[in-house]
């Protein structure tokens, strides 16, 4: 199953709560954690194809209120 990791930028840090319960909410999103550095979030994502979880990030995670940008890195291997 392939899964990826996605940094997500915030508008703004003031409200992590709501923030994290829209991302956990969109389909695929299988872990959501508060993160310091430049990236707000880092999500962990899994979907049947890697086309889908593509899909999930530029069309279900990207689009969420409050999400200013947001970096994909899909993994290569487990092992």
């Amino acid at each position: 199953m392939p899964k990826a990791f996605v940094a997500v930028n915030t508008v703004e840090r003031s409200d992590d709560k709501e923030m994290k319960e829209r991302l956990s909410k969109v389909d695929g999103v299988k872990e959501v954690y508060s993160v310091y550095g430049i990236y707000d979030f880092c999500l962990v994502v899994e979907a049947d194809t890697e086309e889908e979880l593509l899909d999930i990030a530029s069309k279900r995670i990207k689009p969420v209120k409050g999400v200013l940008s947001i970096l994909t890195l899909v993994v290569a291997a487990t092992e």
